[in-house]
This record gives C-alpha cells, sequence and structure tokens, in this order.
C-alpha cells in the first residue's frame, strides 16, 4: 500500500479535527436550535466562509513546506 507524509497526513486530520470539533460543541451547546438563529442564511454563510479561509491557510502553509523541502 501507499504511504503517506506529514505533508499530507497533518492537513487533513486538522482539518476533520477542526469539523468535529465545531459540529461536537455546536451540539453540545445546543446551537442548531431555531430560536439560536437571528439570519440563518448569514450563519451558515460566515460558517463556510470561516471554514473555507482556515482550509486555505492550511494549504499555503503545507504547500510552502512542500516546495522548500529537498527533493
Amino acid at each position: 500500500g501507499e504511504t503517506f507524509g506529514n505533508s499530507e497526513v497533518v492537513p487533513v486530520y486538522y482539518i476533520l479535527f477542526t469539523l468535529c470539533t465545531i459540529i461536537a460543541g455546536a451540539v453540545a451547546y445546543k446551537e442548531f436550535k431555531p430560536e439560536n438563529f437571528a439570519n440563518p442564511v448569514l450563519n451558515v454563510f460566515l460558517f463556510f466562509v470561516g471554514c473555507v479561509c482556515t482550509f486555505f491557510g492550511v494549504m499555503l502553509i503545507t504547500t510552502k513546506k512542500a516546495i522548500q523541502a529537498p527533493s
């Protein structure tokens, strides 16, 4: 089988861990109740924007390290 290096495993782990902790926190603190959403469309949009920014930052960090690594 194919093995993956740290530059592939760590970003995937970080992203999955981040998503799972956000969802677990939302479930634990009952943030999915309708009365908690003043503007549901805006909340969902901003959640996805935040996730994309975080994941893009992780991608930038890992691709920069991959480019600098000697081959």
